[in-house]
């Protein structure tokens, strides 16, 4: 293909030119789209710089969350088993003998 490495070189060192004008250019083409985008980008939020620094670690969240989850099951549970047994009508009188 190439007959002397000097055509090779030539070579090479055109086209990593051209690459890096098509580089340039896409990068230019890249920074048009991002300036024509902000330009329609009107509303710019007021922050009051408020910081969560008092909050919890979410390991802390998250064992809280569970603790009350599993507080909230058992509530739930038995108060179901009350349920099941409110319509029992039998109420056995049970009297304890001691010889």
């Amino acid at each position: 293909m190439f007959e002397c490495l000097n055509c090779f070189l030539l070579f090479f060192l055109k086209n990593e030119k051209l690459l890096e004008v098509k580089r340039a250019h896409i990068e230019q083409r890249k920074q048009e789209t991002e300036n024509e985008f902000d330009a329609e980008c009107t509303f710019k939020p007021k922050l009051n710089g408020f910081k969560f620094t008092n909050l919890p670690s979410f390991e802390e969240r998250n064992r809280a969350w569970l603790a009350n989850r599993e507080q909230q099951i058992e509530l739930k549970r038995k108060l179901d088993e009350n349920r099941d047994l409110e319509g029992c009508t039998f109420h056995p009188e049970i009297v304890s003998f001691k010889p």
